[in-house]
């Protein structure tokens, strides 16, 4: 068994509907499907995330907002908090921004978006991060 169905199979334990998003997930990274993918990631990320929040709290919060008040509330760490904000901004410039300058630098890495190669890669750096981060969070 590889390592994404063991933690897929940890989060079946906790929430179907994130154990979905994360099969999805893998199942189009396995299929060459990098942007839905990587859409898939983001939203189990963003989705897992504002779970904790609104357990304590009815607030609707952007997903910026939410990665602080869980860092506050220490349901996660200043560098776990440091790589959501990493796949913030990914995920503002891959879906939500109609910048087409093409290239999006964090801290010292420069990702060519719209390269097939590069959504490739985002996923791999991340997937595991994120599966783990579900585990922890549900």
């Amino acid at each position: 068994m590889n390592t994404s169905t063991k933690l897929i199979n940890n989060i079946v334990v906790h929430h179907q509907l994130f154990a979905d998003l994360a099969q999805e997930a893998d199942q189009c990274y396995k299929n060459e499907s990098y942007t839905a993918a990587l859409a898939c990631l983001f939203v189990l990320a963003e989705s897992s995330l504002k779970y904790k929040i609104e357990a304590d709290s009815q607030d609707k919060l952007g997903l910026y907002a939410a990665i602080e008040q869980a860092r506050g509330d220490r349901y996660i760490t200043d560098s776990e908090a440091k790589q959501l904000h990493t796949l913030r901004q990914l995920r503002n410039e891959l879906f939500h921004n109609d910048s087409y300058a093409g290239t999006l630098v964090v801290g010292e890495l420069s990702y060519p978006l719209y390269e097939h190669a590069s959504k490739q890669l985002i996923y791999e750096m991340n997937w595991k991060f994120v599966f783990k981060l579900v585990l922890k969070l549900v």
